[in-house]
């Protein structure tokens, strides 16, 4: 998946009002976190520095993973991306132990079928992008931007240069087989061209309004819409016991 996919697919989320599954989309594809790190993340796990200590390199805070497939309590430094300028409405007042993502609710198969239904919406779906494809697309795209091998190794949190070259290897030959609609072509050029901040700006427009608010009244005092009917009365419950007595 490269970078212009992601943005094309937290687009589609925000337009369905999961904004935070946009948000885990960015934070994977940008941290390479692999599924269970992003899914099962919770709020407590973001930590920002104090005024005291805060500097440019920590500005947009540290995601930390007490448990990962290498290690325990390891660490990412998220960089200045749109899903970490985002990241503070998923933190703010938010219990420490309450899902980052409420949508995916810590399930795998949640985030899958969330991925394949945007997938499908864009006539994508013969990709079989899945919850590991995040973490791929990230690390495939600094690595074709010829970034350090070991900045990239560091990041990612992978036990060794070997493991990192397979990988990637693997994200440029499906980058070479899977190719895009033209169809798609302006939209994406249009998505890249945004600066992190102006595309955070945008998934917040592309938001849904809220529900209009219900005033109350004399005739309804609740402001709430009425009750429909009850589906049963006596008559039909009559007509039961009558069908049970035959």
């Amino acid at each position: 998946m490269p970078k212009s996919i992601s943005r094309l697919f937290a687009t589609r989320f925000a337009q369905m009002g999961r904004l935070d599954c946009a948000i885990c989309l960015l934070t994977g594809f940008d941290n390479y976190l692999r599924p269970g790190e992003s899914v099962g993340a919770r709020v407590e796990d973001i930590v920002y520095p104090t005024a005291a200590a805060r500097s440019e390199a920590f500005r947009h805070g540290v995601w930390t993973l007490p448990r990962t497939k290498t290690g325990e309590n390891q660490s990412v430094t998220m960089r200045h991306d749109a899903g970490a300028i985002l990241l503070p409405m998923l933190t703010e007042g938010k219990p420490k132990r309450a899902y980052l993502f409420p949508a995916l609710e810590g399930q795998y198969h949640r985030w899958y079928h969330l991925l394949a239904q945007v997938a499908a919406y864009f006539g994508l779906q013969h990709f079989k992008w899945t919850p590991h494809t995040p973490r791929l697309g990230g690390s495939t795209e600094d690595f074709l931007r010829l970034l350090p091998i070991l900045d990239i190794l560091r990041r990612g949190r992978w036990a060794s240069v070997k493991s990192l070259t397979s990988y990637v290897q693997q994200g440029q030959s499906l980058l070479a087989q899977n190719q895009l609609p033209q169809d798609l072509g302006p939209t994406l050029g249009r998505l890249m061209a945004m600066p992190e901040e102006a595309f955070a700006r945008f998934l917040l427009s592309c938001r849904p309004p809220p529900p209009p608010l219900r005033f109350a009244s004399s005739a309804n005092p609740t402001g709430l819409p009425p009750r429909p009917p009850r589906a049963h009365s006596l008559v039909g419950a009559r007509g039961r016991v009558q069908q049970l007595r035959r």
